[in-house]
């Protein structure tokens, strides 16, 4: 399989774009550059919500309780769906 791939890559090891490829490693690149980028987001997203909140107490406590309510309400509407299906 790897040997095919190489074979379809230019001098320089860039890949044509006419390069078809096996489904499954299409999809296995595509999931790993959608984790990659998740990561990246995510980590620049929690650093900056910490350096944020670090100072302002009030703001943690709000923030604690909507993201607590909103938990509660979306397993409250969940159940009522799961109860309402059968």
């Amino acid at each position: 399989m790897l040997e095919g791939c190489a074979r379809r890559h230019g001098a320089n090891g860039a890949i044509s774009a006419g390069l078809r490829g096996h489904v499954t490693l299409q999809i296995a690149v595509l999931g790993s550059i959608y984790l990659l980028n998740y990561a990246v987001v995510y980590t620049l997203v929690g650093a900056s919500a910490r350096r944020a909140l670090a100072t302002r107490l009030a703001a943690v406590t709000m923030v604690s309780r909507v993201s607590g309510g909103a938990m509660v309400v979306i397993g409250a509407v969940r159940l009522i769906r799961r109860m309402v299906a059968r």
